[in-house]
């Protein structure tokens, strides 16, 4: 196990990336702690974590803590988010779990596991958080491929990010808590939201103040494509577009949105 450690210091070391790089990259190992750095990569992506190449095992085990990440392709350019078999740099993210797939060929047979990303600062970034992994569903059907499953984000601060706050794409039961997202996702040039599901479950949402997203997508949450047996509660949502979107129309069910706070502007 290898821990980047530096809680005796004031003043964490700066990891810049050099280019189109992560600045921190885990492929295909496990039991991992990232803490107390100053992260950035104005042309690249923040820590990376990926199966193999060719993986016969998953991965699991990384904590990612007390560090700050800042000036991550942090430019406007209306592209779209969200896009499977892209990496971290290309999907412009501090923090990457995994890759999204949504065809079935390019599915793998192993996940990623028990990750929690706790008390970092996002800033001037584009995006923040993604879990990526295998869809649930795939050409038309359920797939029967493993998910990343115990993804845990909390007691995060997200501020001033152009798109994405919290992604989780192909995930099954975790959880995001306790955060704040400020002035997250105020590209109105395309489809972004503070905290976004597509092809989840058994995801738990609580306790986490959303503020001033911009109308695009731009809600609070997202509920999106084959999102099921989720729950956002207990969370305060003001001056956003709307404060959830449930996206019915792409089969989603068993979604439950239960004593949240929303301003009188915004509506369900």
């Amino acid at each position: 196990d290898w821990s980047s450690d530096v809680c005796s210091s004031d003043l964490a070391p700066a990891i810049i990336a050099s280019g189109a790089t992560p600045a921190i990259q885990f492929v295909g190992v496990s039991n991992y702690v990232v803490q107390d750095l100053d992260i950035s990569a104005s042309s690249g992506a923040g820590i990376e974590i990926q199966l193999a190449a060719d993986p016969t095992s998953g991965v699991s085990g990384f904590t990612i803590r007390h560090n700050v990440f800042h000036n991550i392709q942090n430019t406007v350019d209306h592209a779209r988010q969200l896009t499977p078999e892209y990496d971290a740099v290309q999907n412009k993210a501090a923090v990457m779990i995994g890759t999204w797939h949504d065809v079935y060929a390019n599915m793998t047979n192993y996940a990623i596991s028990d990750v929690t990303v706790d008390s970092n600062e996002f800033y001037g970034v584009h995006n923040g958080v993604y879990s990526a992994g295998n869809e649930s569903e795939a050409d038309g059907s359920y797939s029967d491929k493993p998910r990343n499953s115990n993804i845990t984000t909390e007691n995060n601060y997200f501020h001033d990010i152009i798109g994405e706050g919290t992604v989780y794409l192909g995930t099954v039961n975790s959880l995001i808590t306790d955060n704040s997202y400020i002035n997250v996702s105020h590209d109105s040039g395309t489809h972004v939201a503070p905290v976004w599901m597509v092809g989840s479950s058994y995801i738990t949402i609580q306790r986490n103040k959303i503020v001033d997203a911009v109308p695009s997508d731009g809600m609070a949450v997202d509920f999106d494509w084959r999102t099921d047996n989720s729950v956002y509660q207990y969370n305060y949502s003001e001056r956003n577009g709307e404060f959830a979107y449930p996206c019915s129309v792409y089969d989603n069910f068993n979604n439950v949105i239960q004593i949240g706070r929303a301003s009188c502007r915004e509506r369900v």
